[in-house]
């Protein structure tokens, strides 16, 4: 309870803080609106400009069709009034009146035109929407959305296609307001014609749910694609034909889409084996878009090696792969639909590694091994979705299935002795969520209920030629159960909210390994949470305090085993607008939870030819105590987007996992003792688009530190494993024959402990793109990239590669492109890590030079 009365006092200090601060505040907002000054009639799309004492551009606005605007400004600054066709007018802040409606007249002014262009400003705000015109972002070399999306100040696109605003992401992407994809939505970004597109719209504080608005804030964004008219009502994409050398390369393409006012459509398919695996398009972007809907998969028992190198895949990867998306959205009226969305994949792909690792501890032990690795992907994810919307009424249902089966095979070499290792897995669940919500006169009352089964059966073997302890054989199979029920009301006290939450939370669990183990955990959950909103609701501070019920029971064999706890766990989130261009949110939770057992047997198992575990039939509980802040700035009149992001962690559990390295075997084991972990992350983005220049600048730094129990052959330490990634891209499209990209990233690796402070090792990663275009619809691009690792103080291995394509566009619909990968032939990349007092060099044969004719029909 002390614990809780600090932090309770804490947050009350900083709330009184920032409430003096926004008190202090100089700048007032004005309210607008613009009429001609003989008829009195509304004049829309009139400019706002806001100048400071030395008439430098501060920000902007612009008024609707009725007329209507607002700004924020300080005292002494000045506005000017325009539009084309009326004499502009300028007015100081000190003459405005505040907290009423400013008339402004226009008066018409004869205007001689001997040429115009018209150009649209490239982002404009209006409430909580910004709009980033598709056009003003775009320059040759870009072929799709997400070319575009890259270069937008504010937006960042991840390697698997996932999009964050402001360094969050964002939990809805709609195409003309319809939400057609779900959770797969790169589907889109990475394919749509850019043509396709006019302009890019992020929803801030989106509350998907019309019902909540105005009940329930919402610190998400989303975005939503607007279409081009002539690209409504009639199907439209690409087709793409590629074959290469060495012989029997290829790269198909195929998206189509079709946009009707009740209907979209969308089918979605690839193939190649040029090293760019498919499943990774396929996955969710997103894992979730609400809390509730969400639980972890099952976690296996054994490993099918990952793809996880440093290096692009395309670089080292040999593969098959085959990916096709449907995706179906009906309008059944104006507030209801029915979606469904069905994905499947296959990839077979094989590599090579080679890896010189030693481990620490009072026993050092020296592995030198080498993998041939072979793996097969297969995976059908339906999806079926209801959704009634309205302002009376929401109600939504969806069910999932997947199926998605794996093999992995490795022909290993380990200090000298040779073996196979073969591992099947075959997860699979079927789920529905329901959500409804419903009004109760002034208030809201709102059900969910989440059901879901799933299975995952392992099937493990390895065999050795000379060394008989790493022939093994096991199988696995994990069964869950789990129910989700929640009811919610939200009562309205004068302008602010009481919300009342109850849940009740149940998970059985079997484990089957030669015998059977069970586990059932029951939650029952009452939080009452208050919400208070200001400034016109866009911020608010909620309070919750929830008391928790959990009890887990464990029944393995003869042993049983059961613990029960009560928790009060509160937490905090506070928003706040500074000004019109700083936005402050800051968040703090204390959480209690019973702790991942993993796979739950009576005897020891094996998980890989030398791996060996002791699982635990003990239960352990854990706790944390978080807090994060985020500041973020955007300026649309200087296209000045900016973030900074701090989050910090402390876990405390009640057990530790020890491991023995040997010179044969690798024994996990969990041991009961108070183990704290700490982690730390800051990060801090800047991006600015000068459009007359036609230059894009984007950066980040990110620094992460995780404080943790080092347990590992005799030795326990606590370690502390830092980070620091800085990176700065930028792209120049001034001139009409040239376009130039590039991109620098570095990091920097260290670890701290007691028994051994490791060197801090540098990666360097950089890229640089050069398009020319050329005269007869010539285009030709040469990419730069170079992979630069310290394998060691002072000692660097880089990998240099440089690609071309060269591209001729027969019409406005055929273009050819001739495409070589890897000109230098590179045949090998290394890279060296150190983790807590172990120390991983890995070395991996890459691809060799390749070519590739394709041709791209669009239509």
């Amino acid at each position: 309870m002390n614990n809780i009365k600090t932090i309770a006092i804490a947050v009350v200090s900083i709330l009184n803080i920032f409430s003096a601060l926004a008190q202090t505040n100089e700048k007032a907002k004005l309210d607008f609106e613009i009429k001609d000054a003989v008829n009195k009639a509304p004049i829309g799309s009139v400019s706002c400009r806001v100048y400071s004492p030395e008439d430098k551009l501060r920000t902007y606005a612009i008024s609707n069709y009725n007329g209507q605007l607002s700004v924020s400004a300080y005292a002494d600054e000045h506005l000017t009034f325009s539009i084309m066709g009326y004499k502009s007018v300028t007015k100081r802040v000190s003459e405005c009146q505040i907290g009423s409606l400013n008339e402004i007249f226009l008066s018409e002014e004869a205007v001689e035109i001997k040429e115009i262009s018209v150009k649209a400003p490239p982002i404009r705000a209006h409430n909580d929407t910004i709009e980033y015109s598709v056009r003003s972002f775009t320059a040759k070399g870009d072929e799709h959305l997400e070319d575009v999306l890259r270069k937008m100040p504010g937006i960042d696109v991840s390697e698997n296609g996932s999009v964050m605003y402001q360094g969050k992401a964002i939990n809805k992407l709609y195409i003309d307001g319809k939400d057609l994809l779900g959770e797969n939505y790169q589907i889109a970004t990475r394919n749509m014609p850019l043509e396709a597109v006019t302009a890019v719209e992020v929803f801030e504080a989106h509350q998907p749910v019309k019902l909540l608005r105005g009940r329930q804030p919402s610190d998400e964004a989303a975005l939503n694609l607007k279409i081009d008219k002539s690209h409504k009502s009639v199907p439209f994409g690409e087709a793409k034909v590629g074959l290469g050398l060495p012989w029997a390369k290829w790269d198909n393409q195929l998206f189509l889409t079709e946009l009707l006012e009740n209907d979209q459509f969308l089918v979605s398919g690839k193939m190649n084996n040029v090293g760019t695996i498919l499943s990774n398009e396929t996955q969710p972007s997103v894992k979730y878009t609400e809390i509730d809907a969400f639980e972890p998969d099952i976690q296996p028992v054994t490993t099918v090696t990952k793809i996880s190198e440093s290096m692009p895949q395309n670089r080292y990867v040999n593969n098959k792969s085959y990916n096709i998306s449907s995706n179906i959205h009906h309008n059944l009226s104006d507030d209801a639909m029915i979606r469904l969305n069905v994905a499947l994949y296959s990839d077979s792909l094989h590599y090579e590694t080679y890896h010189n690792n030693t481990y620490g501890g009072n026993n050092i032990v020296t592995e030198e091994e080498s993998r041939a690795l072979r793996q097969k992907n297969k995976a059908i994810l339906p999806s079926l979705k209801y959704e009634l919307n309205s302002a009376n009424i929401y109600l939504s249902d969806e069910l999932k299935y997947l199926l998605s089966p794996t093999e992995g095979s490795s022909t290993i070499t380990n200090n000298g002795a040779r073996l196979i290792e073969q591992t099947k897995q075959k997860p699979w669940y079927v789920q529905n969520y329901l959500s409804t919500a419903i009004p109760l006169r002034k208030n809201v009352l709102q059900v969910k209920s989440y059901i879901r089964y799933s299975t995952l059966t392992e099937d493990f073997q390895s065999y050795a030629d000379s060394v008989e302890v790493y022939n093994a054989a096991e199988k696995f199979k994990t069964q869950s159960f789990i129910n989700k029920n929640i009811i919610s009301t939200s009562i309205e006290l004068g302008r602010n909210t009481l919300n009342i939450r109850a849940k009740a939370y149940y998970k059985h669990n079997t484990y089957d390994n030669a015998g059977r183990t069970t586990s059932n955990n029951l939650q029952l959950e009452f939080s009452p949470s208050y919400s208070i909103a200001y400034n016109y609701n866009k911020d608010y501070v909620t309070i919750e305090i929830p008391i928790k019920w959990e009890a887990v029971k464990l029944n393995g064999g003869e042993r049983k085993n059961m613990r029960k706890m009560v928790k009060i766990s509160p937490n905090l989130f506070y928003k706040q607008h500074i000004g019109d261009n700083w936005q402050f949110v800051l968040s703090g939770a204390i959480n209690s939870n019973v702790a991942d057992g993993g796979f739950r047997s009576a005897h020891d198992i094996r998980t890989s030819y030398n791996t060996i575990d002791n699982p635990t039939n003990d239960i352990f509980f854990s706790s944390s105590r978080s807090v994060a802040s985020r500041l973020s700035y955007r300026n649309m009149a200087t296209m000045v987007f900016s973030n900074m992001i701090f989050s910090y962690t402390h876990y405390k559990n009640e057990n530790f996992t020890d491991i023995d390295y040997s010179d044969s075997f690798i024994i996990t084991s969990v041991e009961q003792e108070n183990n704290d972990k700490k982690m730390l992350i800051a990060s801090g983005a800047l991006d600015k688009t000068f459009t007359d220049i036609g230059l894009t600048l984007k950066s980040g730094v990110t620094y992460n530190s995780i404080k943790f129990l080092l347990a590992q052959s005799g030795i326990k330490t606590s370690n502390k494993s830092n980070s620091c990634a800085a990176n700065l891209g930028f792209d120049f499209n001034k001139f009409d024959w040239l376009r130039f990209q590039n991109n620098v990233q570095g990091t920097i690796f260290w670890e701290a402990n007691s028994y051994h402070n490791s060197n801090k090792l540098k990666r360097i990663n950089y890229a640089a793109t050069a398009f020319f275009f050329l005269p007869r619809s010539i285009e030709a691009k040469l990419k730069f990239e170079s992979l630069t690792t310290e394998l060691s103080p002072s000692r660097y291995k880089s990998s240099n590669f440089f690609d071309g394509e060269a591209s001729y566009t027969i019409s406005k619909n055929w273009k050819a492109s001739l495409a070589v990968t890897n000109i230098l032939d590179v045949t090998e990349y290394s890279t060296s890590q150190n983790s807590g007092i172990s120390n991983y060099q890995n070395s991996l044969p890459l691809r060799g030079r390749e070519f590739m004719l394709s041709v791209k029909w669009k239509f």
